[in-house]
């Protein structure tokens, strides 16, 4: 199988360096400085190969997604605990500030 790559390279000012990328698209018009364009000879993997490939890429994107929200969850559930225990200490203050007559 013949595919087509694109040779390019982009400036980090920042960093004041050139990089370098290879591309199956032309991402001149992105601002990217096109080096050069060749066709190279590619053998795809089996497609058994690709499908399992693609199942583990999947579930690492499941497991970040699980780790993420759970995050949120305690965080959320942090929130709710500080509110309740501020909560409560009100309510032994009140408690507390009654009078025993």
């Amino acid at each position: 199988m013949k595919l087509k790559i694109y040779i390019h390279a982009s400036h980090s000012a920042a960093l004041r360096k050139h990089y370098f990328s290879a591309d199956c698209i032309d991402l001149s018009s992105a601002g990217f400085l096109k080096l050069e364009e060749r066709e190279i000879d590619f053998e795809p993997p089996p497609e058994a190969v690709l499908v399992a490939g693609t199942i583990d890429a999947y579930r690492a994107e499941q497991t970040k997604i699980r780790a993420e929200a759970q995050a949120k969850v305690s965080a959320i559930d942090e929130r709710i605990q500080s509110l309740l225990a501020i909560e409560h200490k009100s309510d032994e203050a009140a408690k507390g500030s009654e009078l025993p007559f």
